[in-house]
């Protein structure tokens, strides 16, 4: 039949559902452990068979021929369908259980191909069967037609005509092999009767004998009933071995799908934990985060990188107490939030501040030196030593104060979350209207507490006062306010400010 309109939408819709697939797969944030990769493997198998089915079965002039009422090409939408509902669930639900969505993928890919094969294979037999059929009735239905064509204007003829079409008519339409001479005698008198219709005398004689043949073959069809054809048939054992093989390959594939996210994970699994019980924490830990999220490794790689932590914090701690600070400084960088490990690099630092300066806090894992602009009974007003970052004052090129300001956004935000959990514990709302963590001076404060500290660094840097060209800002190495102003697209150093509780 070629490639025909059905055929190229069945193949279209099943290629654009896996596209989409694979949007969900590889676009959305979804971790590819083992659960997902199972998910995935039986998803493209089940868009795989309906592909092969849709090429295969719509080259069937009646696509709609069932076993038992079951189309084929039924059966691969329907699974199709199903198993890619079934694999989005499980690549996206890390709590499916993993070995019965092992059983449950195995199972309906199983029963599908199966079906399949024992679907079109009896579909074959019944196309055979019905070609057998037709074959066997179209002698007795061609020869009624030619006999109803016959016309004649003598009336003996015309009865004659009648009674052998009636004959023809209640022949036993199912023909035989063994039939075949007798039925060309017939189709011989008939054509001399056709010759010589319009010869009386012969074609009453060729009507008698007609009756007499159809006769002898109406007995003889009666005795054939039962008897098998003698003639060669078709050789299609190739079907039968192309089906086999695919059969043999399908399990084959599932089998290699339980091996490999069976088999092969269990064992790993098993070595994985045979490590973790003879505390190889680390090489466990590797083992564990390869195997995802299958069984329980996800809680065991939680609880290694646990032991692992506290022991190397007990380590720095160890060196904290026998003032090997050079160690403990970086065992606790390496800790990060653990515990109180950013307060003890915060002590660490102050242990050795000089020059009046203070450490309190880490940005991007690097504890922050501030200056002292003021003390009070119960809190320190701090400014970083030197410029943390340098930031454009807003994102975009408008008309803004520092109150909607981006760089207000990023203070006491990305900033301000660098801090431990008790070091932001002891900062203080500033009390300048804003309610904010994080601030920038003003030109008023920069100048009141410049009076009496060298507040000059390395590179300019914002101060948050408005201007018509945009916000102040200071002159690192001079210390000059340039009252002016910059656009505030500008990048330019940022030094934050910060109240903290002293305790």
């Amino acid at each position: 039949m070629g490639f025909t309109k059905n055929k190229a939408w069945s193949i279209v819709i099943s290629l654009l559902a896996l596209i989409l697939l694979h949007v969900v797969a590889f676009i959305l944030p979804v971790y590819h452990g083992i659960h997902f990769w199972m998910g995935y493997s039986f998803a493209v198998f089940a868009n795989i068979v309906l592909v092969v089915a849709a090429i295969i079965t719509l080259n069937k002039p009646n696509i709609n021929k069932t076993f038992l009422g079951l189309p084929a090409l039924s059966v691969a939408w329907i699974y199709f369908i199903i198993q890619t509902g079934l694999s989005i669930k499980q690549m996206t639900d890390f709590d499916f259980p993993y070995f019965a969505g092992i059983i449950i993928n195995s199972a309906l890919a199983t029963f599908v191909i199966i079906t399949l094969i024992l679907t079109n294979m009896a579909v074959k037999e019944i196309e055979k069967v019905e070609e057998k059929t037709a074959e066997k009735v179209f002698y007795i239905k061609n020869l009624k037609t030619d006999i109803e064509l016959l016309e004649s204007e003598n009336s003996e003829v015309l009865s004659k005509l009648k009674d052998l079409k009636d004959t023809v008519r209640f022949s036993d339409p199912m023909s035989h092999s063994q039939l075949t001479p007798l039925e060309n005698k017939i189709t011989n008198k008939f054509n001399i009767l056709k010759e010589n219709i319009d010869n009386p005398s012969i074609a009453l004689t060729l009507c008698d004998e007609m009756q007499k043949l159809l006769a002898e073959r109406n007995k003889k069809c009666r005795l054939l009933k039962g008897v098998p054809e003698s003639t060669l048939e078709k050789d299609n054992t190739g079907i039968n071995i192309l089906s086999t093989a695919l059969a043999v390959l399908s399990v084959v594939a599932i089998f290699t799908l339980i091996l490999t996210f069976v088999i092969i994970p269990n064992n790993k699994y098993n070595t994985a934990n045979a490590l973790f019980q003879n505390e190889n924490y680390e090489e466990a830990l590797f083992a564990f985060e390869k195997l995802g999220n299958y069984k329980d490794s996800k809680l065991k790689t939680d609880l290694i990188k646990e032991k692992l932590y506290e022991e190397k914090y007990l380590q720095a701690e160890n060196c904290y107490k026998t003032q090997k600070y050079v160690e403990a400084m970086r065992l606790y960088s390496e800790l990060g939030d653990y515990k109180n490990s950013k307060d003890r690099i915060e002590q660490i630092c102050n242990k050795f501040a000089q020059g009046g300066e203070i450490y309190f806090g880490v940005y991007e894992e690097n504890p922050v030196a501030w200056k002292i602009l003021k003390t009070e009974k119960s809190r320190m007003l701090l400014i970083t030593q030197n410029p943390v970052e340098t930031l454009a004052f807003n994102d975009e090129l408008k008309n803004i104060t520092y109150e909607t300001s981006s760089i207000r956004n990023w203070l006491n935000d990305d900033f301000l979350t660098e801090f431990s959990d008790d070091q932001r514990g002891r900062i203080l709302k500033s009390d300048e209207g804003m309610n904010d963590d994080i601030f920038l001076l003003t030109e008023e404060q920069y100048n009141e507490y410049s009076k009496n500290l060298d507040l000059t660094t390395y590179s300019d840097w914002w101060l948050r006062t408005k201007t018509d060209a945009g916000m102040m800002y200071v002159s690192g190495e001079s210390g000059e306010v340039n009252t002016y102003g910059e656009s505030v697209v500008r990048n330019m150093g940022v030094r934050p400010c910060v109240w903290i509780s002293l305790r």
